[in-house]
């Protein structure tokens, strides 16, 4: 558990509340990988440990369309910005015509 200035936080949630960008995640270990069929982007957040009970920072890395990829990383940055925990993002663009 996390603690806040309000409440506790579990490891999980802060993971799932940085990358809410649809319903649909498969849980692999510590992180979620998305794919949205219809936008195209693929998302996976990874939590950062350097205490086995604590992450330090969360990994998210966003690739897909440029337009997805702004909207995913304002409302991910939006959510994970609550969090008070180093967050560090990845975006990538597919090369042109893929």
């Amino acid at each position: 558990m996390i603690a806040t200035p309000d409440r506790l936080i579990d490891p999980a949630s802060l993971l799932v509340a940085a990358i809410v960008l649809c319903h649909y995640c498969a849980w692999r270990t510590m992180a979620i990988r998305h794919r949205h069929a219809d936008t195209g982007y693929c998302a996976v957040a990874e939590m950062i440990r350097d205490d086995p009970h604590m992450p330090s920072r969360i990994s998210i890395q966003v690739s897909g369309p440029p337009r997805t990829l702004s909207q995913a990383a304002i409302r991910g940055c939006a959510m994970a910005g609550t969090l008070s925990l180093p967050v560090e993002w990845i975006l990538e663009t597919p090369p042109h015509g893929t």
